[in-house]
C-alpha cells in the first residue's frame, strides 16, 4: 500500500500479487473512482509506502470472488474481495475497498448476523 504525494498518510494505491498476476488498485483523484489494472509497478505519484499488517491474514489464501461496485451516480468506486484458506472450503474473509475523498478505505467485513438466523419477530 502507498500514499499519493498529495495524501501521503492515506491509501492511494495498493498492489495485490497472485500466482498468475499482479493487480494495481488506485484512485483516479479527478473522479474518486477505483482504477483496477494489471500492475507494472506504482507510479511516482505513490511514493509514500504505508506499512501495515492489514493484509497478513489473507497471504497464502485463495481469492474466491471479486466484485466491482458502482454507486448511484454510475461510478465504480468500490471493490469487494473474498478470500479463504482452501479454494472450495473454509471460513471466508471479505475485504471491501472503497474510494472516498481521493483515497482508498480498506475494511475487513465480518458477519454479525445473517438473514434467517434469529431475525427476531416477523412483521
Amino acid at each position: 500500500m502507498a500514499g499519493h504525494r498529495d495524501l501521503p498518510n492515506r491509501i492511494g494505491a495498493l498492489e495485490l500479487t497472485f500466482d498468475a498476476l499482479a493487480v494495481l488498485i488506485s484512485v483516479d483523484i479527478d473522479s474518486d473512482t477505483l482504477v483496477i489494472e494489471p500492475s507494472v509497478g506504482m507510479s511516482d505519484d505513490y511514493n509514500h509506502p504505508l506499512p501495515s499488517d492489514f493484509w497478513r491474514p489473507m497471504i497464502g489464501q485463495y481469492l474466491i470472488e471479486a466484485w466491482s461496485m458502482q454507486n448511484s451516480r454510475g461510478y465504480v468506486d468500490a471493490l469487494q474481495l473474498a478470500f479463504r484458506p482452501q479454494s472450495n472450503a473454509g471460513p471466508t474473509t471479505t475485504v471491501q475497498l472503497v474510494s472516498i475523498a481521493s483515497h482508498i478505505d480498506a475494511s475487513e467485513l465480518r458477519v454479525v448476523r445473517r438473514a434467517g438466523e434469529a431475525d427476531g419477530p416477523r412483521v
